[in-house]
């Protein structure tokens, strides 16, 4: 599912309100038109036209040359395979911002001032202790990663010179174990709201948090958020 999210944007690639022929806001999934949005818009902003912004295309965006770290990279990459590591143009932008207006405002724009060096995607929680022991060793700032939903610049990169890699943890999805008795469960960080609440429904149980960006964001976030959502038990 996160494969799916926009780079530039909220939800789902593909999925967009649009303006169609009849003048009125859709939603191109459903096909589901909101008749009242631009009026309502109009006179809040006390406006009589809504100027159109659309994107920059994706190919125009401009990102920062990527530093080098060869010492953090050849350890690395002794116990990670390729798949986990990345320094591709498309995964670099991806990573760069959240998701606040201001963060979407200006990927929309192609806005950027800083972007992480390396994308790398832990399998496990000896991973994880791996690459932090070579961040640690090699002088390499680390910036944990889940479903980018944040509006507080938590992700947003800023370099002294060294080695930025954006720790994206949304492949340590699973849940470790459940226990009926005591009601707890443990899941790795990188599980997404829905992932997690399906698991937990072939338990006959559901944890119930529920919050906004539920869709999209990841238990870890939840949890270094202090993520109080809303209750549905």
């Amino acid at each position: 599912m996160w494969e799916r999210v926009k780079w530039n944007g909220w939800g789902e690639k593909g999925v967009e309100y649009a303006i169609n022929s009849s003048g009125h806001v859709w939603h191109s999934k459903s096909g589901v038109e909101l008749p009242k949005l631009i009026p309502f818009c109009k006179d809040i902003l006390k406006l009589d036209e809504l100027e159109d912004t659309p994107s920059v295309d994706v190919d125009s965006v401009q990102l920062p040359d990527g530093r080098k770290n060869d010492s953090f990279m050849t350890a690395v990459r002794s116990f990670l395979t390729p798949r986990q590591i990345s320094t591709e143009r498309l995964d670099r932008l991806c990573h760069c911002y959240g998701s606040s207006l201001r963060d979407l405002w200006r990927l929309r724009k192609g806005i950027i001032s800083e972007a992480p060096d390396v994308i790398i995607y832990p399998h496990s929680h000896e991973d994880v202790e791996r690459i932090v022991a070579a961040a640690n060793s090699h002088n390499v700032i680390l910036i944990p990663c889940g479903g980018r939903t944040n509006i507080v610049g938590a992700v947003e990169p800023e370099s002294d010179g060294r080695l930025i890699v954006s720790l994206d943890m949304r492949r340590m999805n699973r849940m470790l174990w459940f226990d009926k008795k005591s009601m707890t469960a443990c899941f790795e960080v990188g599980v997404l709201g829905p992932d997690l609440e399906a698991a937990l429904a072939k338990e006959g149980v559901a944890l119930g948090h529920d919050p906004d960006s539920f869709q999209w964001s990841t238990l870890g976030g939840w949890l270094a958020t202090c993520s109080s959502g809303n209750s549905l038990l």
